[in-house]
């Protein structure tokens, strides 16, 4: 398959030739915004409505994801990208950038992940979680870690929703927040 940004580019324009309606997350989980395209996202979408909702996950290579939101820029599209808060992720000048070109910036939470990994909560050669001992201070870690870095983000850009980065160990991505099982909104 052929994976560069002018093959995209051609999809996007064929998606947008085709007549869909581009919507971030949040415009999609917000009906007040959603009323002067007639959607009321309580009921069923009207059938004949052809909805994208972008979502990139910005994991490695923010660069990548800086040129991808020029791109959709360029042609009139907005998506939702969704930072972590590793160096391999977050950059500042370029969640701003992609704030600033209309797009929706997210947190891509793994704050269960990296608080478990904490050796007050990892004892050297023992099981992570043992199940009992010490998973609610686990999990009141989790929650403030998270608290902590959304605020970050939000010194950054408007963050409005945040998906959860899949935990490996599990084999699944938590449910979150909102109207879908893998995105939700945060306000």
């Amino acid at each position: 398959m052929d994976f560069t940004l002018q093959t995209y580019k051609t999809l996007l324009q064929t998606l947008k030739n085709k007549g869909y309606t581009f919507l971030t997350f949040h415009d999609y989980l917000n009906p007040s915004l959603n009323l002067n395209l007639n959607l009321n996202l309580n009921l069923n979408l009207p059938l004949n409505l052809s909805l994208i909702l972008l979502r990139h996950d910005v994991d490695l290579k923010p660069q990548n994801s800086l040129a991808t939101a020029k791109m959709e820029h360029e042609l009139g599209i907005k998506g939702s990208y969704y930072f972590r808060i590793v160096p391999e992720s977050y950059n500042i000048d370029i969640i701003k950038q992609i704030a600033e070109l209309g797009h929706e910036v997210g947190y891509h939470y793994e704050t269960m992940d990296t608080a478990s990994r904490r050796d007050c909560f990892v004892a050297k050669g023992a099981p992570r979680n043992d199940g009992v001992k010490g998973i609610d201070e686990l999990i009141d870690a989790a929650y403030q870690q998270f608290c902590e870095n959304l605020e970050v983000f939000r010194q950054i850009a408007d963050v409005k929703t945040i998906v959860c980065m899949a935990v490996h160990d599990l084999g699944t991505t938590t449910a979150i927040y909102g109207q879908s099982t893998t995105i939700g909104s945060w306000e």
